[in-house]
């Protein structure tokens, strides 16, 4: 993401050093008298470079500031804030005066239009980001819609804010105890997005037609009338959810592909929401966990690991502290600025979070942690400095900045690499950054010196994907890669020296083939003495091969014989010279000289005998390189016959970057250019940066249509030419002799990471400037036809690399890379033809490249069932269903996938074997109660948490099971098993309401408890009120879980239910005068007389004395050793024994007696 600093020969403006600490990170600058941008003198309005380095470069726009905003500047700066709006407006806030001028506009030079905003009695004061503009009729200079929103919630419309009017409507929004946030507009001319500091949002519709009031709804999470009936439902099958208020942080908006859509993300202290926004109906897509997530990535990506003052004890979640800074919408995802410390450390570190920005799926995770090794001094108590940071990005760059008044840090998260030490760019006092915006795709402050300048990526450094495919000048380098996918003799040895005698060898004998001096067999025989069998044994950058690789190079490169203007080309045989003066000539004279060249090698036998060769840092199959020159001299022709001003130009571009000595005095830089055609593909990121330098100086949508046209035409053409030699002339590269071990990794130059980065980016700018400026009916139809065939390009290639991937056992580390790859970019190219109603280019493309997602989504937005069940049968063996069905699983959408258990109920039977809480209701569907009985009992045994739903799970398999045919005893056995698990559970319910307060057990969300549990919440400590009943209902508790009395468990339960109802009297008060009636006045007495009452036998539910003496309950409490109570319990015992079985009551015997 950061790149090395490199040393400009540019005086430094803003001031720059490299950066050599590890705690703050910045550059000490020499500051500069603060001067306020003013250029009221100045005439030339050329952009000006403050400051480059490889990781960024800093340019002064040199636009003009009013007069009005100068002097605001020159005051207190504690209250100023500053917005530059994409629509090329700017405004300035300071105290309660709003400043507003176009500040993109050469016309309107100076103008600045004032308005008074009415006091806030918030504590906090008006700022820019409580602003919103737009323009009705486009890039109107008359015509401005504003909206402002106060702190305390009051909102102000102007129809027209250039005009000298009060606001036209007021209305006001409930802000609770927070304050008003952020005003944004939601891609339409007429509505509003206003955020609160409680993350509340509210809708604002201006008034339309003859409408005089503002429209303000407020948006609501899930709910309504019945939402607490959903809620339970929904938490007893899938867990439970909730919408919680906390404090906003940053609230985005983006486009969402509809017409006049919008997507909106808020993010929270500890959360990330998403909105989705239409016309017709606003809904949450989802409110994820934010924190948890990305401190699990902070402790996976090894941030604190043993780096600790206090040793290497691992970081774990309660040991980190995290905070939300702020967020930004870039070309991909949700980019969020995080900051991290360790308890054990005295610096917190920046991070930034990417999530994927068009998943509508909640996510468990962070796609990536970036580490761009920022880091401050922090100590507890300091988190408002921490937060004092800012992002800034735009949603179609993948270029995001970290800044806070004095300094910026550019980092790229397409670049998905994190670097050691960032530069910063300083800007010391008296310099600030007091605003910031963007427009047109570029990222824009407006400093206190410069005014309005931009940052961006820097050039240098590292080689980019543009310039990737120059620094494959030589086709027989040394491998910079491992030899994957080679036998392994191939890749075991250091390719060899090949001198320039075994070239001119070579090359004299295709002389010789040439003239027909020679035979072919004597050729050949030449040949095998020139290598002989140890030079072409079966490794990689043979002699052989390199001799091979680079004669076929020669003939590409190869100088025009009868050229003057080349006076060093000639003095010896051409091996593919050509005699024409005229560039298409020469190239055709090339390629057939090429083609005379195989058919030399060929015929000599050497074809068979090449192996492979080191080509980009990787090894390629020699045949395969001969292929692909012939297809650069294909794609040379394609693009000598496509010649126009643009290619012109970026040939002279491309030419600026070649090293090498200036070309020699007569010859074009045409001439130049195409006399290396081994470099043809230099063309391409010359094109890229030629259109680029343009678009930014034509105004007209006409023009930078046919721009962008012509250079997708150009890229496509080369591509498709040479992707179609490949193809039709496949045979000739054929080898007829079986080699050792499988073929490597296939990915030819239409395919490398230079040209496929290429493709990428014209396609984004097809769909970004294209799709926007075109106007013709015509032009549109000639654009997607280029985006089609420009994307099947790319996915042929993603195709064909994964494919070879496949069939190499070796390479299978490759194959994850490449997919995720592949998708991201079928993902990224394919979503766009949906938004854009393409509807039957993207079903094409989604059928070819087998893209599921974007064929469900075509056929869930037409409503064609039939399609999708055509679409399930076609591509069963690839995965279409189960894919089809995660994805209604993912989405909730549980509905859609429960409803093709008629359709496919084998498919989704299967796919809903590992999911038992759905599955039951398939079997159900399908009638299958049996199954359903099943899965249904398997879940209630598997519930711990909630006993309401264990009792919903199985009532609803005893339902099942009786509905079952099954006629086996098994059945009646299950139904018993079922009727058993449902007393249980009727028993625990049933225990006092007192008792489960007491032990702090909530009874509308109990878990099932054991046995232990529920006896201890019926006779224990915790019940103080349990009685007679009580006791009675845990003795039948216990014979029903336990039906053999003599197992040890029963016996310990029951004797500590005894022992409790012991527990209930003072003995110590009892007299042993009459032991009987004492007897009778006791707890203990009372329930064995309730158990004798109901017929129950005492005795056998009566523990032995001896157990009851010595249990531990007793013993504890120091009742068990007392004579008075040993004394009447044995009396207890004795007399109940003698009167068991008689007719008598139990209290009557003891009385008689």
């Amino acid at each position: 993401m950061f790149a090395t600093p490199k040393q400009s020969g540019r005086a430094s403006i803003l001031g720059r050093t490299p950066l050599n600490t590890s705690i703050s990170g910045r550059r000490s600058v020499q500051p500069t008298p603060r001067a306020t941008p003013n250029v009221a003198n100045r005439s030339a309005r050329a952009e000006q470079i403050l400051e480059e380095t490889n990781q960024y470069v800093v340019k002064a726009l040199n636009l003009p500031v009013p007069v009005q905003v100068q002097e605001a500047l020159r005051g207190d700066l504690t209250s100023v804030s500053i917005k530059l709006h994409e629509s090329g407006w700017a405004w300035l806030i300071t105290g309660n005066r709003l400043l507003l001028w176009k500040f993109s506009s050469q016309q309107l030079t100076g103008q600045c239009r004032q308005i008074s905003l009415p006091p806030s009695s918030a504590v906090v004061n008006w700022n820019a980001d409580l602003i919103a503009v737009c323009s009705p009729v486009g890039d109107s200079t008359s015509h401005l819609v504003l909206l402002a929103a106060s702190p305390e919630g009051n909102l102000y419309y102007w129809g027209n804010a250039l005009q000298d009017t009060p606001p036209m409507v007021r209305a006001s929004v409930d802000v609770g105890e927070g304050h008003s946030l952020a005003l944004d507009g939601l891609g339409h001319a007429s509505r509003f997005l206003l955020a609160t500091s409680l993350g509340t949002l509210f809708v604002i519709a201006t008034p339309h037609l003859s409408q005089t009031q503002l429209s303000v709804s407020q948006l609501q999470p899930p709910g309504g009338m019945l939402a607490g009936f959903g809620r339970r439902m929904s938490s007893l099958f899938f867990g439970s959810g909730g919408h919680e208020v906390q404090e906003a942080r940053r609230v985005v908006t983006g486009h969402s592909g509809s017409t006049d859509g919008s997507i909106v993300f808020v993010l929270t202290k500890t959360s990330l929401q998403k909105w989705q926004i239409e016309r017709s109906q606003e809904q949450m897509v989802y409110n994820a966990p934010l924190e948890a997530i990305v401190k699990e990535a902070v402790i996976q990506g090894g941030w604190y690991a043993g780096s600790g003052t206090g040793g290497s004890r691992p970081t774990t979640l309660q040991t980190l502290s995290l905070w939300m800074v702020d967020m930004q919408l870039s070309s991909e995802y949700v980019v969020i600025l995080v900051a991290v410390t360790s308890a054990e450390h005295s610096f917190a570190e920046y991070g930034l979070a990417l999530i994927q920005a068009d998943s509508d799926v909640t996510p468990l995770s962070v796609d990536l942690l970036l580490r761009p090794n920022y880091r401050v001094v922090h100590k507890p108590g300091s988190e408002a400095a921490l937060l004092n940071r800012c992002l800034h990005g735009a949603p179609h760059s993948s270029t995001v900045l970290v800044y806070n008044r004095n300094m910026v840090i550019l980092a790229d998260v397409k670049s998905r690499v994190a670097a050691g030490n960032p530069d910063i760019v300083n800007f010391p006092t008296p310099n600030a950054i007091v605003g910031a915006g963007a427009l047109n795709g570029r990222l824009l402050f407006f400093t206190l010196n410069q005014g309005v300048i931009s940052v961006g990526q820097g050039s240098g450094g590292t080689p980019t994907p543009h310039t990737a495919s120059r620094l494959a000048a030589s086709v027989v380098a040394t491998p910079t890669l491992p030899a994957q996918g080679l036998p392994p003799t191939m890749s075991s040895r250091q390719p060899q020296e090949v001198g320039p005698e075994k070239t001119e060898q070579l090359h004299n004998a295709f002389m010789e083939y040439l003239d027909g001096t020679k035979s072919h067999r004597k050729v050949a025989a030449a040949c095998e003495a020139h290598f002989p069998p140890e030079s072409f044994s079966s490794r990689l950058d043979t002699p052989l091969d390199c001799t091979v690789a680079r004669l076929s190079e020669m003939v590409l490169n190869e100088l025009p014989t009868s050229d003057p203007r080349w006076s060093d080309g000639g003095g010896r045989d051409s091996a593919g010279g050509s005699s024409s003066l005229i560039i298409i000539y020469q190239l055709e004279d090339k390629l057939q000289a090429h083609h005379k060249y195989l058919q030399f090698v060929t015929d000599v036998g050497l074809l068979d005998k090449l192996t492979g060769v080191s080509v980009r840092g990787y090894p390629v199959l020699t045949r395969w390189l001969l292929c692909e020159h012939a297809e650069k001299l294909t794609a040379a022709i394609t693009l000598r016959k496509m010649h126009s001003q643009v290619v012109d130009q970026a040939i002279r571009q491309a030419l600026q970057q070649r090293p090498g000595p200036a070309p020699r005095p007569g010859l074009t830089h045409q001439d130049v250019f195409y006399s290396q055609v081994s470099s043809i593909d230099d063309i391409f990121p010359a094109l890229l940066d030629h259109q680029d330098s343009a678009l930014h100086g034509l105004e007209l949508p006409q023009e930078r249509t046919q721009l962008v046209l012509g250079v997708a035409a150009v890229m496509e053409g080369m591509v498709h030419d040479a992707v179609q030699y490949r193809v039709g002339k496949a045979a000739l590269y054929q080898s007829f002799v079986s080699t050792e071990g499988a073929e490597p990794e296939f990915l030819p130059w239409t395919a490398s990471p230079g040209t496929r980065h290429c493709i990428s980016q014209q396609l984004q700018v097809l769909l970004d400037v294209g799709v926007r400026d075109v106007e013709s009916s015509q032009d549109r139809q000639t654009l997607w036809e280029l985006v089609v065939s420009l994307c099947n390009l790319l996915f042929d290639g993603y195709q064909a690399q994964i494919a070879s991937i496949k069939s190499n056992p070796s390479l299978s580390g490759r194959l994850r890379e490449a997919g995720r790859n592949f998708e991201t970019d079928r993902r990224k190219f394919l979503t766009p033809l949906l938004e854009h109603s393409q509807l039957r280019q993207a079903a094409e493309l989604g059928e070819k490249y087998e893209d599921f997602r974007v064929l469900v989504q075509l056929c869930e937005r037409t409503g064609n069932r039939e399609q999708l069940r055509e679409y399930m049968a076609r591509f069963s063996a690839q995965g279409f269903s189960d894919f089809l069905f995660k994805q209604y699983l993912d989405n909730g959408q549980l509905q859609q996938l429960l409803s093709h258990s008629e359709d496919f109920p084998a498919e989704l039977g299967q796919f809903l074997e590992s999911h038992d809480n759905l599955s039951w209701l398939h079997h159900i569907a399908t009638q299958d109660y049996s199954k359903a009985h099943s899965t249904l009992q398997r879940l209630a045994e598997k519930e711990t948490k909630y006993v309401d739903k264990k009792k919903t799970l199985l009532s609803l398999g005893k339902l099942a099971a009786l509905l079952s045919d099954s006629s086996h005893p098994e059945k009646a056995q299950d139904l018993g098993t079922l009727n058993h698990q449902l007393q249980l559970i009727e028993f625990q319910q049933n225990i006092p309401l007192e008792a489960l307060e007491g032990s702090g057990v909530d009874p509308t969300c109990m878990p099932p408890l054991p046995p232990e549990e529920v006896i201890e919440l019926y006779v224990g400590e915790k019940n103080p009120a349990s009685d007679e009943l009580s006791f009675i209902c845990a003795l039948e508790f216990l014979e029903f879980v336990y039906p053999d009395r003599d197992s040890a468990a029963a016996q310990e339960l029951r004797t500590y239910i005894w022992s409790q109802a012991v527990l209930k009297d003072d003995w110590y008060q009892l007299s042993t005068d009459g032991p009987l009636e004492q007897l009778q006045t006791t707890f203990f007495f009372k329930v064995a007389e309730e158990v004798y009452n109901r017929g129950w036998d005492v005795l056998a539910l009566l523990p032995p004395l001896a157990s009851l003496l010595s249990s531990r309950t007793l013993v504890e409490t120091g009742i068990a050793s007392d004579p008075t109570f040993q004394f009447l319990v044995r009396a207890g015992y004795e007399q109940i024994g003698r009167v068991q079985g008689s007719a008598a009551t139990l209290s009557d015997s003891f009385i008689d007696t």
